[in-house]
């Protein structure tokens, strides 16, 4: 962010200057809120939100949602344009998404077997390492190897899920927020330096790691968590999808839900008094109701206008959490080109294009598409560019590392998820020291708002994390 937007930002957020629900208004009320549009305004129509408003609709709570997007979803976001519905956003369900998997199953969404798509697939990929593309079989002796003997034989993507998790000393999904375990709220980058591993090593681990824009601001903390989650998903049972993509289960929800839902409609401000809030939306329209629930991502939130304004460490973590960055381009192809130059079709590179994966089709079998994924600090450079350069200089690197290609992609879609202003990045990365600052924080309700949203979420992770997070502050609002 550009030092300018930030102070305009932060002014936003804790001048409160421009009085959301001025004092005259507020006692003008006797005690009696004005007339009121529901019972709880949600503001975001992510699985959080939408998920909160239901279970308040269950109780007879009347129920308005504010979104600024013209669809449902949030970052659960199916490429529905695109050959094989790929997903923009979240993409598996595992066999611990205990919510998922029941809304699904309650509102009659179908599923199916999970289409890997950033994950690499057995037999279907190849590595390049410093512009050198190396076969899997041939990694253990490649030159560019820099893994210790006893781990030579192993792909990067195999040392981040199955070495890296031996480090984590969580015995359950709380221990992150334990005390007890703050000796390792230090950078991942330690951490592993300590254990032997050289720079040439952690620069490749972390050139495609999900979690953390890099190994130097990830904390120890938010990896062996995420670690701990995964290993909760390896219990006997199938990871899947929504059958004709993800998006079907928000627009599931949203269907299920008696009251108003107001898309395209951007929420400027928030404020809140005594016996209820109000919202204000770019539109000139004004909602009240004597609750408020906020599901808004941090670096959203953060240009919100509030009042009374947060401080203390609820500004402090809306206006310094991090958020993942990656960056998509969708390809078609004109031709099999990795029939022509005898390598698998995918590739896991230590460069800027990330992961390069084919695609399956909706019913996991046949490629119809590719899809070139960058983390991090990769995507980060992507963003330095326009949609068109972006993708023009993706294009150039694959040629580059695969001649085969050239001719053979057709781009289909570029898409940032720090780009959209609806979600600036793609979920929470947890720096040092943030952990115990900034978590209880972001979850404490402000006057008569409550929040929600996978960045509050103290349990799960994912799809599971906002939905847990969305049950939680429904509880509260009840409460």
């Amino acid at each position: 962010m550009r030092r300018r937007s930030f102070i305009a930002s932060a002014g936003a957020l804790l001048s409160g200057s421009s009085g959301i629900l001025s004092a005259r208004a507020a006692s003008s009320t006797s005690g009696r809120m004005r007339k009121k549009d529901a019972d709880v305004v949600v503001v975001g129509a992510g699985l959080s939100g939408l998920y909160a408003a239901m279970l308040l609709e269950e109780q007879g709570l009347k129920v308005c949602v504010v979104e600024g997007r013209d669809r449902v979803g949030g970052r659960m976001f199916t490429l529905d344009q695109l050959p094989g519905k790929p997903e923009g956003g979240g993409s598996l369900l595992g066999p611990r998404y205990a919510r998922a998997l029941d809304l699904a199953t309650r509102l009659n969404v179908a599923l199916a077997p999970a289409r890997p798509r950033t994950e690499p697939v057995a037999g279907e990929v190849a590595l390049n390492i410093r512009g050198q593309t190396i076969r899997v079989e041939d990694w253990e002796s490649s030159k560019l190897n820099p893994f210790p003997e006893a781990l030579r034989s192993r792909t990067p993507w195999d040392i981040y899920f199955g070495e890296l998790p031996k480090f984590n000393p969580f015995e359950s999904l709380g221990d992150w927020r334990d005390p007890r375990y703050s000796r390792h709220d230090r950078p991942i980058q330690s951490i592993l330096s300590e254990a032997g591993y050289s720079d040439e090593a952690l620069r490749i681990l972390q050139s495609n790691s999900s979690y953390g824009n890099d190994f130097f601001t990830l904390s120890g903390l938010h990896l062996y968590h995420y670690f701990t989650w995964q290993k909760l998903q390896a219990v006997e049972g199938p990871r899947v999808n929504c059958a004709d993509g993800n998006q079907r289960l928000p627009e599931a929800m949203a269907r299920s839900l008696r009251g108003d839902i107001r898309l395209a409609t951007r929420v400027t401000a928030i404020g809140s008094t005594d016996d209820g809030v109000e919202v204000v939306c770019e539109d000139g329209a004004r909602l009240r109701a004597p609750h408020g629930l906020c599901t808004l991502p941090a670096p959203v939130l953060r240009y919100i206008k509030v009042d009374p304004p947060f401080f203390g460490e609820k500004a402090n973590a809306v206006l310094n959490l991090d958020y993942h960055k990656t960056y998509q381009v969708h390809f078609g192809f004109t031709r099999r080109f990795w029939e022509d130059d005898g390598l698998p079709p995918s590739l896991w590179t230590d460069g800027p294009v990330g992961r390069f994966n084919a695609l399956k089709d909706i019913d996991g079998k046949s490629i119809v598409c590719f899809l070139a994924y960058a983390n991090g600090q990769n995507a980060a450079r992507l963003d330095r560019m326009s949609f068109d350069e972006a993708v023009a200089y993706v294009m150039r690197e694959l040629e580059a590392m695969r001649p085969s290609l050239k001719g053979a992609l057709q781009p289909l879609r570029a898409w940032s998820m720090q780009n959209d202003r609806f979600s600036g990045g793609s979920y929470a990365t947890w720096k040092p020291g943030q952990v115990p600052r900034f978590n209880a924080a972001l979850v404490a309700p402000w006057g008569r708002w409550h929040f929600a949203g996978e960045h509050t979420a103290l349990m799960a992770r994912g799809f599971e994390g906002a939905l847990e997070s969305g049950e939680r502050a429904a509880l509260e609002i009840l409460a």
